[in-house]
């Protein structure tokens, strides 16, 4: 039962010759379960501290006498006592009858004491620990601020000892206490309480005990205890203080040469600098790390990229000074660049073993912690190019601001990636630069928790927290980091602790809001300056060494700027990925069908599903039609195109990945990518069917947790990072895609402008008004329209139509039939350009008959069809004599063809534009230049002020002038609304026939 408590086996108590341990040996010398009673007590029971102690005396005292405890603990002793072996309960019979028991509990309940001690240090020691150089907690206290108290377990005297106790000897050889009492069995009260205080409540401190899984515990027990004790190499010492030096001079040097420029600095937390380099160091020598892909804020990010990554001092003097080469290029498109610190960038650094490590740094906007998920995705795309199946050749490393890890919820989406298969990367490296202070919000106005790691707890991920005034044990924090994600392949934080020297950027003035604070911060010294004189006065450097290292960089600088002067800036510098290492596989950009026979046998195949696997019936049955469409060569629905899509793809030798909600089997139960076993669960892929073995996991479905930002975030990092993958997000509706509006914003519609990244990431959003009310029918396809940079005033410049896409920021597309969602998805990844496409995807279409497609429709020769001309030419009356002409997108057409069949109208032309952006103007202009007599008519489901007419309006006006039609574009919709759709269907209904009525009459 105590074996636990005391020891492992009886050579422990041998050391003792105390009376009192005599007791201890019936306990640890039991063959058979003794360590029952201690797990159901102590483990169920006791969480920690008092209770802990509560249960143990309850425990004692029923040993000695049952009658002296409650009834209820009585029985629950008792029959726990009956699944103990019978000569378990003929030891506790003789204690009972034992003289001189009382000097035997004591010794028991003050080793449980000392173990309570421990427990508690391991729970609580973190509030205390000296981690804050600042001491902000006495200032505020001083100012008559609230502040939290001490715990009181964290002292030996709350369990009942005394000073006097200090030199009394205890065994303590437990897995509790593993690592910090391996070097010998026998402690002192004295030796525990200093060791404690040591290793948990100095400059460094620990969070482990929420972590569910003991291995880890214990790991980072002892690793905690072999690091902190051992000192670091003479040579470590001087790589960190270099890095400081140099981190220094750059930031000198820039105060002085662009005193009135924003740098948004890192002093105050300048050792994340040093241990960054020391991280690198580490994950290429011991581990052979290829690539370390970080993600971090504005902050520190020049110092970072001049230190750490090495990026040539006359390019960042460059862009201080803003000598910009595109300035001079005013006719190249985008390149509209963005401010020195949002840039990214990459290099490769070769260490003394010859091993090379690509460093990434991700570009990033202003908004904080958009680019965590962006990170991971761009890992996940890494690991998969190098086949890292372990994920140890590609390590991510995420850089926080306190304020912004605490108060921005997508850390939390983050986080939840970590253990999802197909989203996880191995773990992530969580940096935290914390300077105490969030723009003027100090720590108590902005979170509630004690720490701005705190949620890291929700992922029982271990959180180090670190003076930033201490670099070695900063670069010691940073290795045990890296050490557990090796190791246990999860995510780990470090806090560094430190201040921000100046207000949010230089200019600012931050004493107006934190007197108090900022008159400490102008007495402190840079931790550049502190390390220093602790290396001058340890004999580790001289005096005239430190001068050297400092006047050695500064000279660098001065050459730089010297040649920055004369230095034009190149955006395609900034890339934060170098596509040279993937071949981008051309196809034919404009031709995609597909051989018929190879259509007819991938049709077979992916259609096929194994004799072992039950399917549902329902699914036996969607699958035997599908088989059926393709052999017969008609009706084949968005679902089955989009198979076939992805198979011809596949051959082709490009990847597929889909994520996002319910992605496997589809919001509209239309994909079934997956068929599952209804006797097993057991899932297989039937499109997995025309792929070897070694290529299957060559195309990813997957489920999502129930993110917006996050997931998209880390489709785009995957797609940024790989072109020859087809990577898709579907929102389960259309509208959900604003709870992502970050991502879009800042990433996909203008990475490519502000950072020269490129994407193919391609978002499927369901839109469609069908009477299920406001949140489910529109996916916003106006705010994308705005989104587009095409100019209408330099479109109509016959020349540049030949290179929209390829000069447009984004696609907009609404595909109406099967076969053209097939070519669709094949044009986007197929050719030699990588642009977004967003794609209004059906939703009633999805089985309607009308939009199903013959074979025919996707044979070699036929492309995407940008703009559907009249199709029933043959049934409508002459060209000229053509009253309205009716161009529309999406399934309004579907309506807009019954309403003119059942009113028998045959002078209305319907056309349906495909492609809203880049706008087609000469396919539109082919498909209406016969109708110069008729009057012409935007129609749509959404209201005036939502949907294309804004976008499409002026565009086409632009076509009618050129063929010289009669007038301009006329509306037919509903009517501006603050809201998207109606919730009344009859309403609805009552609607939709206005717009018949309006586009036909």
């Amino acid at each position: 039962m105590l074996s636990k408590i005391i020891g492992r086996g009886l050579h422990s108590f041998k050391q003792i010759k105390s009376p009192a341990f005599k007791t201890l040996k019936y306990f640890c010398s039991a063959n058979s379960s003794p360590d029952a009673m201690y797990e159901h007590v102590w483990g169920n029971l006791a969480a920690e501290g008092q209770d802990s102690m509560y249960a143990a005396q309850m425990l004692d005292s029923w040993i000695q006498n049952p009658k002296s405890v409650h009834h209820s603990w009585d029985v629950y002793f008792t029959s726990l006592l009956n699944q103990a072996p019978q000569e378990f309960s003929e030891k506790i019979d003789s204690i009972r009858d034992r003289p001189g028991q009382e000097e035997t509990y004591k010794e028991i309940r003050d080793t449980m004491k000392i173990l309570s001690l421990f427990r508690a240090f391991l729970h609580r020691a973190h509030e205390i620990a000296q981690w804050d150089p600042l001491n902000l907690k006495k200032t505020e206290a001083q100012s008559g601020v609230k502040t939290a108290e001490s715990p009181p377990e964290l002292d030996y005297k709350y369990f009942g000892f005394t000073e006097a106790d200090l030199d009394r000897q205890f065994i303590l050889r437990t897995e509790l206490t593993s690592g910090f009492t391996r070097q010998k069995d026998v402690w002192t009260l004295r030796e525990v309480y200093n060791n404690l205080k040591h290793y948990f409540s100095e400059e460094i401190s620990y969070e482990l005990a929420h972590i569910n899984n003991i291995e880890e515990q214990y790991w980072l027990r002892n690793k905690i205890s072999e690091i902190q004790d051992i000192p670091r190499t003479k040579e470590e010492k001087i790589r960190t203080f270099k890095t400081l030096s140099d981190s220094e001079a750059f930031t000198e040097f820039c105060k002085s040469k662009f005193s009135t420029t924003k740098r948004f600095g890192i002093e105050g937390v300048d050792v994340g600098i040093s241990a960054l380099d020391t991280l690198a160091h580490k994950s290429a020598v011991t581990y052979g790390v290829k690539n370390i892909v970080i993600g971090m804020p504005h902050r520190g990010r020049l110092n970072t990229l001049a230190i750490v990554f090495e990026k040539p001092l006359d390019e960042l003097l460059a862009e201080f000074q803003d000598n910009v080469k595109e300035l001079e290029e005013k006719d190249s498109w985008g390149s509209t660049g963005d401010v020195k610190y949002h840039l990214g960038t990459w290099r490769e650094r070769e260490y003394d073993n010859g091993h090379k490590l690509r460093l990434s740094i991700l570009a990033n906007p202003s908004h904080l912690e958009a680019v965590d998920p962006v990170v991971l995705g761009f890992v996940k795309a890494q690991q998969n190019f190098l086949q890292d199946e372990n994920k140890e050749k590609c390590v991510p490393v995420v850089i926080h601001g306190d304020a912004a890890f605490a108060g921005q919820g997508i850390v939390y989406e983050t986080l939840q990636f970590q253990d999802l298969k197909q989203y996880s990367v191995g773990g992530t490296i969580h940096v935290v630069f914390n300077n105490q202070i969030g723009f003027t919000t100090v720590p108590r106005q902005s979170r509630s928790g004690i720490h701005c790691t705190d949620i890291m707890k929700t992922t029982d991920s271990p959180v180090i927290h670190v003076n930033a005034d201490f670099p070695e044990l900063v670069d010691k924090a940073f290795e045990l980091a890296l050490d557990y994600r090796m190791k246990f392949q999860k995510d780990v934080a470090i806090n560094v602790v430190g201040y921000r020297r100046f207000g949010h950027n230089e200019l600012d003035q931050p004493s107006f809001t934190q007197p108090l604070m900022y008159s400490i911060i102008q007495q402190k010294k840079p931790v550049y300056q502190l390390y220093a004189e602790k290396l001058i006065k340890e004999g580790t450097l001289t005096e005239q060494e430190v001068q050297d290292i400092w006047k050695q960089y500064n000279q660098k600088l001065e050459v730089a700027y010297e040649q920055s002067r004369k230095k034009k800036i190149d955006y395609s510098k900034w890339r934060s990925v170098s596509w040279t290492n993937i071949s981008i596989k051309k196809g034919e950009a404009y031709y995609q069908g597909v051989n018929l026979d190879l259509l007819r046998q991938i049709g077979e195949k992916i259609t096929s599903i194994p004799e072992d696997i039950t399917p549902h019936k329902q699914i036996e049955k969607i699958f035997q039609l599908r088989k059926q469409s393709i052999s017969e060569g008609v009706g084949i629905d968005f679902g089955t195109a989009e198979s076939l899509a992805w198979a011809t793809l596949l051959i082709d030798g490009y990847k597929i990945r889909l994520s996002g909600q319910d992605v496997e089997r589809g919001t509209f139960s239309h994909r079934h990518a997956y068929v599952f076993d209804q006797n097993s669960e057991r899932k297989i892929m039937p499109i997995r069917n025309i792929l070897p073995s070694e290529m299957v996991s060559n195309i990813t479905v997957s489920n999502s947790h129930l993110s917006e930002y996050g997931v998209l975030g880390f489709e785009y990092g995957y797609s940024i990072s790989d072109p020859n993958t087809l990577v898709m997000w579907e929102a389960q509706f259309g509208d959900f895609a604003n709870e992502a509006q970050i991502i879009i914003d800042n990433f996909l519609v203008s990475g490519e402008s502000k950072w020269g990244i490129p994407t193919a990431l391609t978002l499927l959003l369901p839109h469609g008004f069908d009477g299920q009310g406001p949140e489910h029918s529109s996916a916003r396809l106006e705010r994308f329209l705005q989104l587009v940079d095409d100019d209408p005033i330099a479109d109509s410049k016959k020349q540049v139509r030949k290179f929209q896409i390829t000069n447009s920021n984004i696609q907009v597309c609404s595909p109406s039939t099967a076969a053209n969602y097939f070519h669709l998805l094949r044009r986007q990844i197929r050719g030699d350009i990588r642009k977004p496409l967003i794609v209004m995807s059906p939703k009633r279409l999805l089985r309607f008959k009308g939009a199903t497609s013959r074979l025919e429709d996707f044979k070699e020769g036929i492309r995407f069809t940008r703009v559907y001309p009249e199709l029933y030419e043959n049934q409508l009356v002459a060209p000229e004599k053509i009253r309205n002409v009716v161009l529309c997108n999406g399934q309004l057409y579907y309506d807009l063809l019954e309403g003119r069949d059942a009113k028998k109208v045959n002078d209305v032309a319907l056309l349906r534009i495909e492609q809203l952006a880049p706008f087609p103007y000469e396919y539109v202009k082919d498909a209406i230049s016969q109708y110069k007599n008729a009057k012409f008519i935007w129609a749509q489901e959404e209201p005036m002020n939502m949907g294309g007419w804004t976008y499409i309006s002026e565009r086409l006006n632009i076509v009618l002038k050129e063929i010289g039609a009669k007038g301009t574009v006329q509306y037919a919709g509903r009517n501006p609304c603050g809201s998207p759709a109606v919730g009344s269907y009859k309403i609805h209904k009552k609607e939709l026939n206005d717009i018949i009525e309006a586009s036909l009459n």
